[in-house]
């Protein structure tokens, strides 16, 4: 008989898993097995669930062995026994025979198989495992010799318990699906932010395999570590294989490899001894029928994910019915080639990199690929048109959402376009909408605006359009709002050349955009103030005439800006009001924050500071509730602005360092905009008068060290009102008013800790002080303090 892996067959005694030992490390997957033990007290029937290659069958030994040793797990008094099921088909009668074979079951009469398996299992209490189940399994779940097989194995036998991997659910009552997922790179959802950068289970997959070949990998690579486990998705086969060629690529090679399923598929005969990737996604493939083969490779169009909608515009340019797309993209769910995931209420669908690129090597083959990758660019290039055209309305934050979940999508299809003869045009227009929706702002990625534009530049025989004058002006407002003059001046310059060529250059509202933002942002003086207001203006009265709500508003935003940071009062207040009225009537959540936030910004400088600190507090509110991630650098600093402004110095520093490190997280630079600047200089020169010169520095310091969530609880916290300074009075040994205040409190005999409950700051910004103290009045201890403070302090009357 023959003998199958981790089992001794024995008739009449339980199954004997051998003792085998690991001959790699296991990596990662404490929680799922954690969670299959737990499992598999309740329910008879557990299928580990995933796509080829992620791990099931590892996952299963290390189960069976766990179970074998009792370690943890239910115990199973008649054993634990394994069958390898890959090599039977559906058409074979060998499914059987070979469950009975690795139960030990001598079968030598002539009764059926199944009789035999039966009456053997009816009265054990014994854990039956069964490996690559998948083609064993019909179109539908439940049908199939498999799924038949085990329903009669579980009603005759109440104590058996099962547990399968599969590609697909069997469709047996009582089956409970366990997903196996890929090994965590750091950069998934579900991810902490806090923890990326760490090294995560797939990363440390890499890492050991690669070290068991005699490659170490320095720590200074392990970002490349990082990168190459994200283009494989974190699929531990696509892992090992990648780590079993680092003695004759380096990691940065891999990294670059256009096609990096051609570089694993090959390998040497250890490789082979299981199915290598190309065989894994072979046989995945193969067990589709024909038309979910072509759904298959439809959606292989996609990156980075997609939802029903497109798979529908997409399938449906591809002679596939639109009451055909859900369910067939349930068949792939199903087996496993294609994964789900919820995002703000909707469902969205997505592929392992590498099973992507296995489809993608399918449309590059098939007479139908260029057409494919066309539809693809049509559905896309579309969704951007209608998000910029229906902008400014209750949905523009769940637009922002979309387009920033499809932003893979966006940068595939414009690609396409920008190469495809004669689109270049169409490629431009999606990198001018991009812009016009404002996502990649929401998003954070100002940067991915900019390369869109260059990544459609004009042909070289191409005549000078509109078009071409709008692209340009954007580009300007990008490196303008980026902290960057110099490179806007540079575009601003080219975009008034083109415009002046076709006559436009005063009444063509993207260019008077940015024109007019300029003038007031990199080069605000008093004749600059005027005319910068003047081209804004007649920008949103442009602008409104065709009709363009979303590119009225920002234009009236700016204005708004620029009339506040270099006009009066009343205009200001007027400009905030028209900004307020363009909302009215919806809710566009985005577009409030900034009516908010500008309502602050002329409140503080022309009305109520403390009503300033409301609406600013009011707008980060709304960025962080929506996950705005560029709005909110913008709030703290206005917020820290306005804490200046009110006396609330220490605070304002705080909020000055948090503002900080928010610019450099986000890579935003506001302090680039003169006139935002000239703000600041002002306001924390309020701040050395109340604090002493050398006093802001820490309070800017502790702030700057502060984890982002914090920097943003921090401006959000009502600061509490304190007397203000009173002019004329030295205070003894050269004291600021809040070391003088610091000192009485030692005086009392205060700990920091009690010093920084009592004012409201931090522990280490109380012992700061304490410090500047000593260090001030050259003494060594608190109890000179003390004594020094009894002697200067004035005699009650």
């Amino acid at each position: 008989m023959e003998r199958h892996d981790h089992l001794v067959a024995a008739p009449a005694a339980p199954p004997v898993m051998q003792e085998t030992v690991d001959m790699t490390s296991f990596v990662g997957r404490s929680e799922l097995l954690g969670t299959a033990k737990t499992l598999m007290t309740s329910a008879r029937l557990v299928t580990l669930i995933g796509a080829g290659g992620v791990g099931k069958t590892r996952l299963l030994d290390r189960l069976a062995r766990e179970c074998a040793n009792q370690t943890g797990t239910p115990h199973f008094k008649h054993g634990v026994a394994v069958a390898r099921l890959g090599d039977i088909k559906s058409t074979d009668d060998r499914l059987d025979t070979t469950i009975a074979e690795a139960l030990g079951i001598l079968h030598n009469a002539s009764s059926p198989i199944r009789t035999r398996l039966v009456e053997h299992l009816r009265h054990k209490q014994l854990l039956l495992l069964l490996d690559n189940c998948e083609q064993l399994v019909g179109d539908e779940p439940g049908t199939g010799p498999l799924p038949d097989l085990l329903r009669t194995l579980l009603s005759a036998s109440p104590a058996l318990r099962i547990v399968v991997t599969s590609q697909t659910k069997l469709g047996v009552r009582g089956e409970h699906l366990l997903p196996v997922p890929p090994l965590c790179t750091g950069v998934e959802e579900s991810c902490d932010p806090a923890e990326r950068g760490t090294v995560h289970e797939a990363q440390r997959l890499l890492l050991d395999r690669a070290q068991e070949i005699g490659v170490r990998i320095p720590r200074d690579h392990y970002a490349l570590v990082s990168t190459l486990c994200e283009l494989l998705g974190g699929l531990p086969l696509a892992i090992e294989l990648a780590a079993g060629k680092l003695d004759i690529m380096t990691l940065q090679e891999m990294v670059e490899q256009h096609n990096l399923l051609h570089v694993l598929v090959g390998g040497s005969s250890e490789q082979r001894r299981h199915r290598t990737l190309r065989s894994t996604l072979d046989w995945s493939y193969n067990l589709l029928t024909p038309d979910e083969k072509h759904m298959f490779m439809l959606t292989s169009v996609f990156d980075g994910g997609f939802d029903l909608h497109a798979a529908t515009a997409v399938a449906a340019a591809h002679d596939v019915d639109q009451a055909d797309v859900l369910g067939r993209l349930a068949t792939l769910v199903r087996k496993s080639l294609l994964l789900t995931e919820q995002r703000n209420g909707r469902t969205r669908y997505r592929m392992l990199p590498i099973i992507r690129h296995y489809g993608r090597e399918l449309i590059n083959e098939s007479e139908h690929g260029q057409s494919l990758l066309q539809s693809h660019a049509d559905y896309f290039e579309a969704l951007l048109q209608r998000g910029a055209d229906e902008w400014l309305s209750d949905a523009e934050v769940e637009w922002m959402r979309t387009l920033r979940a499809d932003l893979a999508n966006i940068l595939t299809a414009q690609d396409y376009l920008a190469r495809a003869p004669g689109q270049s045009g169409r490629a431009r227009q999606m990198a001018i909408n991009a812009k016009r929706t404002r996502f990649l702002h929401f998003a954070g990625l100002l940067n991915t605006a900019d390369r869109m534009f260059v990544a459609a530049p004009a042909d070289t025989d191409e005549a000078v359009s509109a078009q071409q004058v709008t692209a340009l002006s954007l580009t300007a407002w990008i490196a303008l709002t980026q902290g960057n003059p110099a490179r806007a001046k540079t575009l601003l310059v080219r975009a008034e050349d083109a415009a002046r060529e076709l006559g436009i250059s005063d009444s063509f509202p993207p260019l008077l955009l940015a024109r007019g933002s300029w003038l007031f942002f990199a080069e605000p003086d008093a004749q600059r103030a005027s005319e910068a207001v003047g081209v804004l203006q007649r920008a949103v009265a442009l602008f409104h005439e065709a009709g363009s709500s979303g590119d009225v508003f920002m234009a009236q935003l700016f204005l708004t800006m620029a009339t506040a940071l270099l006009g009066e009062g009343a205009a200001a207040f007027h400009e905030v009001a028209r900004l307020a009225k363009l909302v009215e009537g919806s809710s566009p959540e985005w577009s409030m924050s900034w009516v908010l936030w500008a309502g602050a910004l002329a409140d503080v400088l022309h009305g109520d500071p403390h009503a300033a600190f409301r609406s600013a507090q009011e707008a980060l509110q709304i960025q962080r509730r929506i996950g705005d991630t560029w709005g909110p650098v913008w709030s703290v600093w206005l917020i820290a602005v306005i804490a200046a402004t009110v006396g609330q110095s220490e605070h304002a520093g705080q909020l000055f360092g948090a503002a900080n490190t928010l610019q450099g997280h986000s890579q935003t630079n506001i302090l680039g905009m003169t006139s935002l600047l000239r703000v600041q200089d002002q306001a924390q020169r309020r701040c050395r008068l109340d604090l002493g010169d050398d006093d802001l520095e820490f309070p800017i310091a502790l702030g700057e060290s502060l984890p982002i969530c914090e920097a943003l609880d921090l401006a959000q916290r009502e600061p509490l009102p304190r007397p203000r300074k009173q002019t004329g009075r030295q205070r003894p040994g050269g004291l600021s008013e809040r070391q003088w205040h610091v000192a009485q409190l030692v005086a009392q005999g205060m700990t920091n800790h009690e010093i920084g409950e009592v004012l409201h700051i931090s522990k280490r910004t109380a012992e700061v002080h304490v410090g500047k103290i000593l260090s001030k009045l050259d003494f060594a201890t608190r109890v000179e303090i003390a004594t020094w403070v009894s002697s200067a302090r004035p005699p009650v009357r």
